[in-house]
Formats: C-alpha cells, structure tokens, sequence
C-alpha cells in the first residue's frame, strides 16, 4: 500500500513531463546563443589583422596642442589661462574656445590655449595686432555676446567652417588692466545662457586676482592653487 501511495498521478507526471521540455528548450536556447557567441569571437580573432592594418593606415589626428608662451606671459600665468578655458568649455552652452595673452608694451593678442576647435581655424586666430577690431575691443574690457554672423566680415574661411552660432569674449582684468581674454563660443546656442555669462565673469575675476599676483611672484604660492581650485570648482 505504501508502495502505491508514492506514485505519481498521471496529471502530475503529464506537469512534470512539460517541466521537462521547458527545461530542455532553454537549455538548447542556451547553447545555441554560446554557438554564435564563439562564431562572432572567431570571426572578431579573424579580422583583428586587418583592423590592425587600417589602424595603421588612418591618419594620426593630433591631441589638442597648446601654444608656445608669449613674451610677458610666465608658465603660471600661462597655466591658469588654460585651466580657465578648460571650465568655461565645460559650461552649459559652450563648446569649444581660446583663451588669449595680451602683450603689455604692445596691447597684441596671442592665442595661449585653445579648446575643440580646428587646426585650421586656430591658425587663422593666433594671434591680432593691437590695431585690429579683435584687440580693440578686449581693450575696452567689458564682456561681449555676439552673434557670430555679425562677424563674418572678419572670419577666415575655416572659421566659418567651424558652424559656430554665438560668441563670449570676456576679458580679464586687474586694476583696469586688461590682462588676458577667454573667448568661448557655442554651436548649439544662438545666445549664451545667463548662468553661463555669470560663472564665465566669475571664472575671469578669479583668474584675474591670481594672473596679478603672479606677475609679481616668481613661484606660484598657496594662494594661487587656491584660486586655480576655485576656478575648477565654478564648473561643476
């Protein structure tokens, strides 16, 4: 009778029976999805030498490059113009920009540092003579926010390839000196955003305070890493 009583009902052998082809299935399912798997490894393995060889043929674009240190400008100086272009690109609203040395004895801008933009179009904006519409209007030392096809009369033609939509020009100052320049621009915006125009002008009066201190000194100090720490932490 006990024997009896441990057999199965034929609907509970019939369940476990469909457990079973359900159990199978996924498993086939399984191996089947490992099959593909070890071919797209192989067929990966097989091309490796001729993704090697196209590697090999693309031409190297190189690394964004800063520019040599213009007379007047120390390593610091120059240092934290950069480390203030790379917060304002970081900015909402801004892609891509310059940040520029102006030369005391003679007002000229020089391109120290630049951020997502073209070889070519860099080469065209390197530097302006203190007469230009450019250095003229840094000198003022009031921010601008300018539509960049107001500016088409003074675009190179790379420029203008760059697609860029509004421009930020931003001088820094110390005293009512005009020091050096950010000048940031967008490719998605036709204005700059107000909060942008805020931390930007904030970026610059940091940057001004520790570029003053600088030119005085001959190391950088404390304070100066301070300022570049506050600078940073305007973008985040």
């Amino acid at each position: 009778m006990a024997a009896e009583a441990t057999l199965k009902s034929g609907p509970d052998l019939l369940e476990e029976l469909a457990q079973l082809r359900r159990d199978l299935a996924a498993l086939r399912a399984t191996i089947a999805g490992l099959s593909e798997l070890r071919q797209e490894l192989a067929d990966l393995k097989a091309a490796m030498p001729a993704l090697a060889e196209l590697h090999r043929a693309l031409p190297k674009v190189p690394a964004p490059r800063d520019l040599t240190l213009p007379s007047g400008a120390s390593d610091d100086t120059v240092q934290t113009l950069r480390q203030c272009l790379d917060t304002a690109v970081e900015l909402k609203g801004i892609d891509c920009g310059g940040a520029y040395w102006v030369a005391k004895e003679t007002g000229a801008l020089h391109l120290v540092a630049h951020r997502g933009l073209t070889a070519e179009s860099v080469a065209g904006c390197s530097h302006y003579g203190a007469e230009s519409p450019h250095s003229q209007q840094v000198a003022v030392g009031q921010p601008s926010y300018i539509p960049y096809d107001e500016l088409v009369a003074m675009q190179t033609e790379a420029q203008a390839a760059e697609g860029l939509r509004t421009l930020a020009v931003v001088p820094i100052q110390h005293e009512g000196r005009t020091l050096a320049c950010l000048n940031v621009a967008s490719r998605s915006a036709d204005d700059v955003p107000a909060q942008a125009r805020q931390a930007l002008q904030a970026i610059a009066d940091r940057a001004a305070n520790a570029i003053a201190h600088l030119t005085t000194q001959k190391t950088s100090s404390p304070r100066d890493q301070q300022l570049r720490s506050e600078i940073r932490a305007l973008s985040s």
